[in-house]
């Protein structure tokens, strides 16, 4: 069973405490002494020094603190490719099996299950007959030979298309994550927001999801009938939307809207903070690293990246 998707959003959430003023968690605490000592050793090997075993360990925290310095100088293209790595993977699985190499597809879809249930009637179908990005409701993937009993484990066939690696909602917050991180980039860091937007924009992925749970697990069909949304709307529109959830479906819509904000904001928020705090950590080792080429501290934000200024 994979970890629900949603529930991302309570662990990314703890973790962003760490880039606020609460850092009281261990592994906050731990993440924050390493990197202070690596900044304070200053015994490192100068061109003077000899290369002698004894030296070893100041080569070797050298080294530590290059690779720190390097990370926080380029944060934001490596940050940044992480959820575009995830969506690439998305795409490859069932390309892979629109290829026939099933053995490598399968690799990928137990590796992005982890994180990711692979429901198919809340994924998207690619490469098959009528092309195009394709979803499906629950009878025509039975009639296709999905088993209800093993459901997650079906992943398409020629004239359906193959599945996705990632689900609707997992999807949406990649993308979130790739919109959200190229306009803060193109803003030059101007774009970023407060722990209370954070939270807001937090918010409708944990009622979609904890309503689902519910909803599924208790029995209830309130997710499945979304009579609720009937009586809100007044019936506004046709059965089909309040049930399902393929595209265009209110359930499809409510996954991607909502995973659509949280991936938003959570790139919003912390890559503010990731940018100031690796700043500190360039203007204490660009010095110390890079005598010759130290400007004023290494340099000034996300304008290292963009080229107008920095260490190196």
């Amino acid at each position: 069973m994979a970890w629900p998707p949603f529930l991302t959003a309570i662990t990314l959430t703890l973790f962003t405490g760490c880039f606020t003023r609460r850092k009281n968690h261990f592994v906050c605490r731990r993440f924050e002494s390493v990197i202070t000592q690596l900044l304070n050793y200053k015994n490192l090997m100068t061109k003077s020094q000899n290369s002698s075993p004894t030296n070893g360990r100041a080569r070797r925290v050298r080294f530590m603190q290059k690779l720190v310095w390097y990370l926080a100088k380029y944060w934001f293209p490596l940050f940044l490719a992480v959820p575009v790595f995830f969506l690439v993977l998305g795409v490859l699985a069932p390309a892979l099996l629109a290829e026939g190499d099933v053995g490598t597809a399968a690799a990928v879809y137990r590796f992005l299950a982890i994180d990711n249930h692979q429901m198919p009637d809340r994924s998207y179908f690619l490469f098959g007959q009528a092309n195009g990005i394709l979803t499906y409701p629950p009878e025509t993937l039975i009639a296709a030979g999905a088993d209800p009993q093993n459901w997650e484990a079906f992943t398409g066939n020629e004239a359906l298309g193959y599945k996705t690696g990632l689900n609707h909602r997992m999807i949406a917050v990649f993308l979130g994550m790739v919109v959200g991180g190229l306009a803060w980039g193109l803003s030059k860091g101007r774009l970023g927001i407060g722990f209370i937007i954070f939270v807001l924009l937090t918010l409708p992925i944990l009622a979609d999801g904890f309503s689902h749970i519910i909803s599924e697990t208790e029995g209830t069909g309130a997710r499945t009938t979304n009579e609720w949304a009937v009586v809100i709307t007044g019936g506004a529109f046709p059965e089909q939307f309040y049930q399902g959830d393929t595209a265009g479906s209110l359930n499809w819509q409510l996954r991607t809207i909502t995973g659509f904000l949280f991936g938003l904001g959570i790139v919003l928020f912390l890559f503010a903070r990731f940018d100031n705090y690796f700043r500190q950590v360039r203007r204490r080792l660009g010095p110390r690293l890079f005598p010759d080429k130290a400007r004023g501290g290494g340099g000034e934000g996300v304008g290292e990246w963009w080229g107008d200024g920095g260490v190196g």
